[in-house]
């Protein structure tokens, strides 16, 4: 019986096609010769304005004004229209029928059967096509209400990232700034000290030279001083006294001092400016540790304890961030290779810095950031820290 009725709802369907578009009828007209279009498709074949043309199925003479309304073929497609959505709508898959109606509750499609069973029989049930239309106002106004979120949801986060960048170019711009003034000021200082080194590093030089010059002419006098008091010795007494006060006065000449290279002024000076340049290294020095450890604060590792490192008697806090000291008191640990059976160093409140490839330990005054003391040397293996721990009244705690 399905497969009659199919069979006659496809034979409907090709009756009420129009052969020109084939689809069904829409307002079909039927021309002198027999045959049926729909009307826009006629008036297309036509043409505007309309001529005399050719039927597009016997090619029969085909006048526009010879054209009338065909409505019992309109009714019978209005019906195969009809027939074939009934057709297309969705079915129970359990007892075969149209879904018309909806579950609330369940927010299910039913078909009449369903809705008497036990599963919905309680709930409230509404024909499809009110249901539908209620829930299209309701997902209507929820789509505004989404649509109006997003696009504050949008504004905000775009505002806030607009803010954001531009506080990045703000210290990108303060950072640039900074950079180059500070290399402008350490420029300025640099030519300015290098500048002190060079002339007093000159001044050094000339009074060397000066002094090799005297010392040179000393020589030459001493030499010409010795040789006339040699040949004075073997003159007579007459020839001897002629010119001895000259020579007498030369000895004395040679034996005036020599003033000393380095002036007492000098020395002061060179002192001075040996301890300025000590103190501008320092500085820079502090500046470029202090500038790396904050531009490296954030990356800063996750530093614990090991309990399987620590002594009996040290226990150590369940974050593994500090350790105590109770003296009596011993744990029962299991062995392990890492234990350490001694004590552990104690500490104060300082930062250690470790740059493992520079192979540099270095301690630091965790208030000022002042360099308390560094180790150089070559790392070939992991690094440990060992600490001590000799007062009950102390303990060791790992800050963030």
């Amino acid at each position: 019986m399905a497969e009659e009725a199919l069979a006659l709802q496809g034979q409907l369907l090709a009756e009420a096609t129009c052969p020109l578009c084939l689809d069904v009828f829409e307002q079909p007209v039927l021309t002198a010769c027999g045959h049926s279009f729909c009307g826009q498709c006629l008036a297309g074949v036509l043409g505007d304005p309309p001529r005399p043309s050719a039927c597009p199925q016997c090619r029969a003479p085909l006048e526009p004004g010879s054209l009338r309304p065909n409505r019992s073929l309109g009714n019978m497609a209005g019906l195969a229209r009809s027939l074939e959505e009934v057709a297309a709508r969705a079915r129970c898959p359990q007892h075969g029928k149209a879904l018309a109606l909806f579950c609330e509750p369940c927010a299910a499609l039913l078909c009449a059967p369903c809705r008497d069973g036990p599963e919905h029989r309680q709930h409230r049930v509404r024909p499809a096509e009110e249901a539908a239309q209620e829930l299209r106002d309701t997902l209507q106004r929820k789509l505004l209400s989404l649509t109006k979120q997003k696009k504050t949801l949008k504004s905000r986060g775009d505002e806030k990232s607009e803010d954001l960048l531009v506080t990045m170019i703000s210290e990108l711009q303060r950072v640039t700034e900074s950079f180059d003034w500070l290399e402008q000021c350490l420029e300025e200082q640099k030519t300015t000290l290098l500048g002190q080194l060079e002339e007093m590093s000159l001044e050094l030089v000339n009074k060397s030279e000066e002094y090799t010059c005297r010392v040179s002419e000393r020589q030459s006098l001493l030499d010409t001083v010795i040789a006339q008091i040699q040949e004075k010795q073997e003159q007579p007494a007459v020839e001897f006294l002629k010119d001895v006060g000259r020579i007498l006065s030369s000895c004395e000449a040679a034996k005036a001092p020599i003033p000393e290279p380095v002036s007492p002024e000098l020395q002061r000076n060179i002192q001075n400016l040996s301890e300025k340049t000590q103190r501008f290294v320092d500085i820079v020095d502090l500046f470029r540790e202090n500038l790396k450890n904050e531009i490296e604060w954030g990356r800063r590792e996750d530093v614990r304890l090991d309990p399987d490192t620590a002594s009996p008697g040290l226990i150590v806090s369940r974050n593994c961030k500090t350790v105590w000291l109770r003296i009596g008191e011993k744990q029962n640990l299991r062995d392990t290779p890492k234990r350490f059976t001694g004590s552990w160093d104690k500490l104060q409140r300082i930062r250690v810095h470790l740059d493992y490839e520079a192979g540099r330990v270095t301690f630091y005054n965790a208030k000022n950031m002042m360099r308390i003391l560094q180790f150089e040397t070559t790392f070939t293996e992991k690094v440990f820290p060992y600490f001590w721990i000799y007062s009950e009244n102390t303990h060791i705690q790992v800050c963030d």
